[in-house]
This record gives C-alpha cells, sequence and structure tokens, in this order.
C-alpha cells in the first residue's frame, strides 16, 4: 500500500511538472504574439564598383573583404570576392541584425592591372537601405551600393647615399 500511494504521488508530481511547463512558455491563443525560436536575423546585399582615383577607370581583380566579425579590427577572412572586368563586386549574407558593415579593398594581383593601395570602408544600414519590412525576429532586408576610389601606392622617399652591395 505504501509503495502504490508513493508511485501514484510521483506520476501527480510528474503530470504537475509537465504541465508549468507547458503554460510557462509561450501564451497559448495570442494572435498577437506567435511563438518563435532561434534567433534574430536579417538579410543583407552589398555590391558596389571599385574604380582608380586618378583615371576613375573600374580596376578588375581587386579583393573585396567582409570580415566574419563586426567589430574585428584585424578583419579576419569572412567572406570574400573579386571585382569583375567592369570593377563590381557583390556580397549577399544573413545576419544578426546590426547596422555596422566593414570591406577591405586590395590589389593582390601585382603589376597586371595596375598597382594600387588597399582601404579599409566601414559604413552603417540605414532604414533607407531597407528594401523589406520585416516582422517579429527577421529584419527585413537591407541593400547597400558602396563605390570606392583606390590610389596608387605612395613610394617611401629614400634618405642618404644608396648603399653598394657587400664584396668580399
Amino acid at each position: 500500500m505504501k509503495t502504490r500511494c508513493i508511485k501514484l504521488f510521483d506520476k501527480l508530481i510528474v503530470v504537475l511538472l509537465g504541465a508549468t511547463g507547458l503554460f510557462a512558455g509561450c501564451k497559448i491563443g495570442e494572435i498577437d504574439s506567435p511563438m518563435e525560436y532561434g534567433t534574430p536575423s536579417a538579410e543583407y546585399e552589398i555590391n558596389g564598383t571599385v574604380t582608380a582615383t586618378a583615371t576613375s577607370e573600374p580596376i578588375r581583380n581587386i579583393r573585396v573583404v567582409r570580415p566574419r566579425y563586426w567589430d574585428e579590427p584585424s578583419l579576419e577572412f569572412g567572406d570574400t570576392t573579386y571585382t569583375d572586368e567592369a570593377g563590381k563586386y557583390h556580397f549577399e549574407f544573413d545576419n544578426f541584425p546590426n547596422k555596422d558593415y566593414q570591406l577591405k579593398f586590395e590589389d593582390i594581383d601585382g603589376e597586371e592591372n595596375g598597382t594600387y593601395g588597399f582601404k579599409t570602408v566601414k559604413g552603417e544600414f540605414t532604414k533607407q537601405d531597407q528594401v523589406e519590412e520585416g516582422k517579429g525576429w527577421y529584419g527585413g532586408k537591407f541593400v547597400k551600393t558602396e563605390d570606392v576610389t583606390l590610389d596608387e601606392p605612395m613610394v617611401a622617399p629614400m634618405y642618404g647615399v644608396p648603399s653598394t652591395p657587400f664584396q668580399p
């Protein structure tokens, strides 16, 4: 008899705990608050053209890097693309809603199409960039055009007399 009561009491506790978990989560029957699970996100698109400052001509084969972490100053590689023949580049990504972005532009092909310095661009998505409204945890879609000009790299002046090679 005693074990029977203990088993019944155990079952009653399980049912009560299960019911409290059911009612402690989302409100059932409330239309304005749909149940959502996951992480807030938004869609982003960045595109633009890279041109030479001196000639305004498009530059091909420029590496464009969007770092993995928004606030990472070292520009750790995340997404990478290269400009095409018309100097155009394009990124599409989903991410946690964040207004800031950072891009690094770098000439990596040497003398093939001219030599250009690198540039880091920090920008921000604004309400004017939003092309699709979000609902719930979806922040919407943002499209940004970021055109960039690159200069030829500065050559450091050489001071003093050039040294002669060592001869034994």
